[in-house]
């Protein structure tokens, strides 16, 4: 299992107290964060240039690339990452929308909040 110390320390381990609000929370406004920013603005701008399959693809890159330092951290971390960006950009083409990718989005944060709560980093 990795060293997930420096990822627990830019999180927050607890709001008010509450773990599980801090999860809550963590998972909803980073999700959300990003998905507006991946699959909303980066999207839609590849989009309206070379095509939704592009867009899928760069966005995906970008956001692999960006979350080099996540979990798992490094290059599995980041290729893993992008292989999900590219299942996130597929739901936003199909739906239209950013309501798919969020929810979906949300639910990977928070297991990953839940596994640093399980290994007891948090």
């Amino acid at each position: 299992m990795p060293d997930v110390h420096g990822l627990a320390a830019r999180l927050p381990g607890s709001i008010l107290g509450s773990a599980v609000l801090a999860g809550i929370l963590f998972s909803l406004g980073n999700a959300a964060m990003e998905e507006m920013l991946f699959r909303g603005m980066i999207y839609d701008a590849l989009e309206s240039q070379w095509g939704w399959a592009t867009a899928c693809v760069a966005s995906a890159a970008f956001f692999g690339v960006l979350h080099v330092a996540g979990y798992p951290p490094g290059a599995l971390g980041a290729a893993l990452a992008g292989i999900y960006g590219l299942l996130l950009g597929w739901l936003r083409h199909r739906t239209g929308g950013l309501l798919l990718p969020t929810a979906a989005h949300v639910f990977a944060d928070a297991t990953i909040f839940g596994i640093l709560v399980h290994t007891g980093v948090l």
